[in-house]
């Protein structure tokens, strides 16, 4: 089944899903053949690849929430620091 004869959604569909032409084309030519176990491995096996890369992105995702939050505790911290500094300066100066 060339792409001109495959349902144009179908062809959509992948394209949506990142399908790149290499895949589209063997897929198209899984259906072709009859092969639907082979289109459906295809398939599976570019799910799997969205679900890995998915994964990645949240672990870069949890990094940069893991720096923001030191950044802030950090930020906290000094603000503390400066208060406390403040602070001993007053009464150093009221005890004067």
């Amino acid at each position: 089944m060339e792409k001109e004869n495959m349902n144009p959604e179908v062809i959509r569909n992948l394209q949506d899903a990142g399908c790149d032409e290499e895949t589209i084309s063997q897929f198209l030519a899984c259906c072709q053949s009859g092969s639907d176990r082979q289109s459906m491995k295809l398939l599976k096996q570019h799910r799997r690849c969205l679900l890995e890369q998915i994964h990645d992105d949240e672990h870069r995702i949890d990094c940069l929430d893991y720096l923001v939050d030191q950044l802030e505790k950090a930020k906290k911290q000094n603000e503390i620091t400066i208060r406390s500094a403040d602070l001993i300066r007053k009464e150093g100066k009221n005890n004067e």
